[in-house]
């Protein structure tokens, strides 16, 4: 499951196109600073943000037979310590997901007793990838972005028929080593 480096270029222009604000934004963050898979992006919630540290608790997966998504705990927690900046980033959208519709619309999320996520009843979870109506960003997004980044829709200055997902975070990896040998 290894991506590949991407240019500099690519990576300013993937968080060009999918900016703060969109609703993919925080998953590609994640995944370029913390090295999270699609299913650990998606399914960040905000007791996992803490002070300087995003960790993943959750994973979440699509199921095709019922149009379920199941949350399940990830048995080993990834824990990455990130710049102010990302952390502000995400501390922003969970504040907009607060204010972005009157508290008697906004949709209060559970995972029942097999792990599907609901708005009726069990564990009650705080979602941060949110729309503005409050409705839940599912993993399977991510194929839009794929799509636009292949240059298929919308503006890309950069089509790639290469790119992954995994690509942001192999080139995290790379620009975090290239950091750490910079100051050595």
């Amino acid at each position: 499951m290894d991506g590949r480096v991407l240019p500099v270029e690519e990576i300013q222009a993937i968080f060009e196109r999918f900016a703060e604000g969109n609703p993919y934004y925080i998953p590609l963050l994640l995944s370029y600073w913390c090295g999270f898979k699609v299913d650990e992006a998606f399914a960040l919630t905000e007791e996992c943000v803490l002070s300087g540290t995003v960790f993943s608790k959750w994973s979440v997966k699509y199921n095709r037979n019922d149009n379920g998504l199941y949350f399940t705990t990830i048995n080993e927690e990834k824990c990455a310590q990130v710049p102010v900046c990302v952390e502000n980033a995400i501390r922003r959208t969970i504040n907009r997901n607060l204010c972005a519709a009157p508290t008697n619309y906004r949709p209060v999320y559970y995972i029942d007793k097999k792990g599907c996520l609901n708005v009726k009843s069990g564990i009650p979870i705080s979602i941060v990838n949110l729309r503005s109506d409050g409705s839940f960003v599912s993993p399977l997004g991510i194929n839009h972005v794929a799509r636009v980044i292949h240059g298929k829709k919308g503006n890309f200055r950069y089509p790639d028929s290469e790119w992954k997902f995994e690509d942001m975070i192999e080139s995290g990896k790379y620009y975090e080593r290239s950091r750490k040998n910079a100051l050595l």
